[in-house]
C-alpha cells in the first residue's frame, strides 16, 4: 500500500516532491528507502533537517497570542 498524501502532513499532494528522509547534505543516499512524498510546504520547511527533527518540530506546542 502507498501512501496518499505528504508524508509529513498527510495533505494532498496536487504536486508531487520527492524528499530525503535523510537529507544528501547529512549522508543520506538516493535511494528509494530514503524517499518520501511531500507536499511543497513541508518540503521547503523541512529543508535540510533529518525527518525525525523536522517530525519533532512539529509537535511542539505553538506559543499563541492572546490580546488583552
Amino acid at each position: 500500500m502507498g501512501w496518499f498524501g505528504c508524508f509529513y502532513c498527510d495533505g494532498p499532494l496536487t504536486v508531487m516532491e520527492l524528499d530525503h528522509v535523510i537529507p544528501l547534505s547529512r549522508g543520506g543516499a538516493d535511494a528509494t528507502s530514503n524517499l518520501v512524498p511531500a507536499c511543497s510546504p513541508c518540503n521547503g520547511t523541512k529543508s535540510n533537517q533529518p525527518a525525525s527533527l523536522f517530525v519533532h518540530d512539529q509537535t511542539q506546542p505553538t506559543a499563541i497570542a492572546v490580546r488583552a
